[in-house]
């Protein structure tokens, strides 16, 4: 609480004085009130899906008696609401939706899934910018995804298809984060920002809930377009509750050079690299040291092509298991279109690691996705989805009861829709 208002107080105190039109004494470190130019635009749209999947795994529904895994067939859908503003001083954001499926197995079930979200940002001055954001997810499944082992090009948040092609076990919970942050631009080229945070996962039939709080900041020099460097310092304490449960402190010391260069062998060629110190601790443990960052090769071809490969090293709190997780992750991607109308995108992740400080290997993950789209109309699609995952972890390595191993495959087929109600734009 106390962290929300000084944070409140910062973000107020400038734009309330500025407002005036007199910058004051300290004019020259916030910046005068933006000038309101642009245009306005409001937006409010629909965004849906619906289709049939196969599933070569699917998981007994959490009230049931301990049952291995079966294949079998399951149709569902998804329905979600977005409300936008925007003007080039301001923008919001509001979304929230709900997901449905019904999977046709002896004996038949249904499980829904619960989300929303909102977010500001503003430019309160000529050198400030603010923002704050929240989420909330009702989820019937946990998943070790997106916390370990994914560089971030698994699985399609637009469609929503399969319903769960990386739920490990039906476990019902509750996910909720909150995020604020300032960013100051203190010249032409460099600038400061801060934020601080706070996540929170808890389980309706497991007392192994997790919270996570944490700020950092960060100073950047664009030295030029393609050259960045950047120093930063982060903390966070993480609560894993239950039995076996510890707390942890992360430090985060981040130096390093953002480099995005484009290879004069090819103008459309980019390549990227970031660097950070992990430095893990807890109150019966000596300190854990860890470089962390990642690389990432880009090639654009043709028109709308693109080829990626990328490698990272991080760490990762994962709610349930019962240290922080060390991860090294490599995975590739191909995406482009065939023509106007049709679409296709392909990825593939492998990840492994091992805990922080019991030094315990055996986390490994894999996974492919590759997702054909065909426009039928301006506003309405065909996909066709293949999705496969696997995972392997150690005995005893969390507090949830997890299947030690896990494999599955599933294909996805149906429509997706995006309706537009409310457009408004003006000066």
């Amino acid at each position: 609480m106390i962290i929300r208002l000084c944070v409140a107080a910062l973000l107020l105190m400038p734009a309330t004085v500025l407002a005036q039109g007199n910058p004051g004494p300290f004019g020259g470190l916030f910046g005068r009130a933006p000038a309101r130019v642009g245009e306005d635009q409001t937006l409010v749209e629909v965004r849906s899906s619906v289709g049939g999947q196969y599933d070569s795994a699917i998981l007994a529904p959490e009230d049931a008696p301990a049952a291995d895994t079966q294949s079998g067939a399951g149709a569902g859908g998804t329905v979600g609401l977005v409300i936008q503003h925007q003007t080039e001083k301001f923008s919001a954001l509001v979304d929230g939706g709900a997901r449905r499926v019904q999977y046709f197995v002896d004996p038949s079930y249904g499980l829904s899934l619960y989300s929303g979200s909102a977010s500001i940002a503003s430019v309160l001055t000529s050198r400030l910018e603010a923002g704050v954001s929240g989420s909330y997810v009702h989820s019937p499944f946990y998943q070790i995804y997106p916390s370990f082992g994914m560089n971030g090009t698994v699985g399609n948040p637009g469609t929503m298809a399969p319903f769960a092609p990386y739920a490990t076990q039906m476990l019902e919970n509750e996910s909720v984060q909150a995020t604020a942050g300032l960013t100051a631009r203190l010249t032409e080229r460099t600038k400061l920002t801060a934020s601080a945070y706070r996540r929170q996962t808890m389980f309706t039939e497991s007392d192994a809930d997790f919270t996570n709080n944490g700020y950092q900041a960060r100073w950047t020099w664009e030295v030029r377009r393609d050259l960045g460097v950047y120093a930063g310092y982060g903390h966070e304490h993480a609560v894993q509750s239950g039995v076996g449960g510890q707390e942890f402190d992360n430090e985060t010391i981040d130096i390093g050079i953002d480099y995005r260069r484009t290879f004069s062998l090819s103008r459309r060629t980019t390549f990227g690299f970031s660097t950070s110190t992990s430095v893990l601790k807890t109150g019966t443990s000596a300190r854990e040291v860890r470089v962390n960052g990642g690389v990432i090769l880009t090639k654009y071809f043709r028109r709308t092509w693109r080829a990626a490969a990328h490698a990272t090293r991080a760490t990762s709190y994962v709610p349930g298991f019962y240290e922080p997780l060390y991860s090294d992750t490599v995975g590739v991607s191909l995406g482009g279109m065939f023509s106007t109308r049709l679409e296709w995108v392909i990825s593939a992740d492998a990840g492994r690691g091992e805990a922080a400080f019991s030094n315990t290997s055996g986390f490994n993950t894999v996974t492919a996705s590759s997702k054909l789209t065909f426009a039928l109309s301006r506003y309405v699609g065909l996909y066709g989805q293949y999705s496969a995952y696997g995972y392997e972890i150690p005995e005893n390595s969390n507090a949830l009861g997890l299947d030690d191993r896990l494999a599955r495959q599933a294909i996805s087929v149906g429509l997706t829709a995006y309706i537009p109600l409310y457009k408004k734009v003006g000066q």
